[in-house]
């Protein structure tokens, strides 16, 4: 038995950051969107090597293309911070569910 730690593949793509103020930060990425609990859910966005800038606790805009479902957006998301080891490119954000257009 191995103990592997598995990374979760994208169910979201063309998912998109912006600041509050609307301005672009990632684009065409992908992302794993889960629900967390009822009215909430998390976005973990792949980005580049390099990383965005973004502010632990600042609200930014996420949206994007489920597989199959639809849009979804989160106008207020709060950014939760990077993940470790094979996710240390992936940006995690929290936000109230927006029903999809």
């Amino acid at each position: 038995m191995t103990d592997e730690v598995g990374v979760a593949l994208p169910n979201a793509v063309d998912v998109h950051v912006a600041s509050e103020d609307g301005l672009p930060i990632v684009s065409n990425a992908t992302a794993v969107v889960v629900t967390v609990n009822i009215g909430a859910i998390t976005v973990k966005v792949n980005v580049d090597r390099d990383r965005p800038a973004f502010v632990e606790g600042a609200h930014y805009s996420v949206g994007g293309q489920l597989n199959g479902k639809g849009e979804f957006s989160l106008p207020k998301a709060v950014f939760q911070g990077y993940g470790f080891g094979p996710e240390d490119h992936v940006a995690t954000f929290l936000g109230q569910v927006v029903v999809p257009r």
